[in-house]
Parts: structure tokens; C-alpha cells; sequence
């Protein structure tokens, strides 16, 4: 009977308590959950008055320069020609053709929330995809 009390006790403690972890992994969740879903609403207002690509090379090269600052800062290996190729390649391809093609569709679809969905369920496009390439094979 002690020892359930004491399990009982435990437990309570742990449900009543959020760790530091679990605080800042709540914080992180909604920081990308705003942070994430505030940048179509943006790009919305932005596309009006904004060319589009323009909009997009000045965000990331924006991004790209705070992560180079940073991770100088942090005494980081700057990356060597074989990956900044890989990158560009690879960043193209992401960037222009998936980003640019979608903030192209900004200037014709009236909600940005449509859009974010779209993006969201890109994971759910690419197991279907992947799924047809496979002839029926199921995913796992």
C-alpha cells in the first residue's frame, strides 16, 4: 500500500511539473507554428507591391547572411566548394522552382491560408507520388 501511495505521488508530481525541455520544446512548436504560418500572410501583403522573386532573393539572402554571421560566431567550418555546388544546385530547385513557383501563385489565389495548406500537406503529396512511382507498393 506504501509503495502505490508513493507511485501515486510520483506520478502527480510529474503530470503537475513541465520540464524545462518540455517548456522550451512548447515554445519552439509555437514559434514555427506563427513564425511559419505569419510568412504566407506576409508574402500575401507583399506580393502587391513587391515584385515576387525579388521578394524572395532579398528574404533569403537576408537569411543567409545572418547564418554565415552566426556560424562564424560559433567557430564554424565555412563550407568548401563541392558543398556551396551542392547547395546551389539543391537550393534552386527548392527556392526557385518550389518557393518562387508558389509565391508566384500568391498574385491569383485570394487566400494565403489555401496556400499554407498546400505547403503543409506537401509531405502527404510526396508519399501519394512516391507510392504511384512504386506501382502500388504500400508505404510504410
Amino acid at each position: 500500500m506504501e509503495t502505490q501511495n508513493e507511485f501515486l505521488k510520483s506520478i502527480d508530481r510529474q503530470t503537475k511539473l513541465l520540464t524545462s525541455k518540455q517548456i522550451t520544446l512548447i515554445l519552439a512548436f509555437a514559434g514555427v507554428y506563427v513564425l511559419w504560418g505569419s510568412t504566407y500572410f506576409a508574402i500575401k501583403i507583399l506580393v502587391h507591391s513587391v515584385p515576387v522573386f525579388l521578394m524572395a532573393a532579398a528574404r533569403f539572402l537576408i537569411a543567409g547572411s545572418i547564418m554565415l554571421v552566426w556560424g562564424k560566431l560559433s567557430n564554424q567550418v565555412l563550407p568548401d566548394k563541392t558543398q556551396i555546388k551542392n547547395a546551389a544546385i539543391s537550393g534552386f530547385i527548392l527556392l526557385v522552382l518550389g518557393n518562387g513557383t508558389m509565391l508566384f501563385a500568391n498574385n491569383y489565389i485570394s487566400s494565403s491560408g489555401v496556400i499554407a495548406v498546400v505547403v503543409a500537406i506537401t509531405p502527404l503529396w510526396m508519399v501519394l507520388l512516391q507510392w504511384l512511382w512504386n506501382k502500388g507498393t504500400q508505404p510504410t
